[in-house]
């Protein structure tokens, strides 16, 4: 189970849909622009002291840094790359 993120219907934000523990979800932290409608987005767990050792969904609403249009290319880490 890989992240991705896609355009959100009105094409204001991005939804991400990131797989890790339930109690400590791996969200998107920050979203750095690295060359023309590139970018990489930095997935870090999110929680408490202790996480559960189950694997479930979450996804996270992002504002868009870019407007859609032209084709994005969004790194997100774990040797994932997705072209919106």
């Amino acid at each position: 189970m890989e992240p991705t993120v896609v355009w959100s219907e009105d094409g204001e934000s991005w939804l991400f849909l990131t797989f890790g523990s339930s109690t400590c979800p791996n969200e998107p932290r920050d979203i750095r622009e690295t060359g023309e409608r590139a970018f990489e987005v930095t997935l870090e767990a999110a929680g408490g002291f202790s996480c559960t050792a189950d694997i479930g969904p979450a996804m996270y609403k992002v504002p868009a840094p870019v407007s859609p249009g032209a084709p994005v290319t969004v790194d997100l880490g774990y040797g994932v790359t997705v072209t919106l």
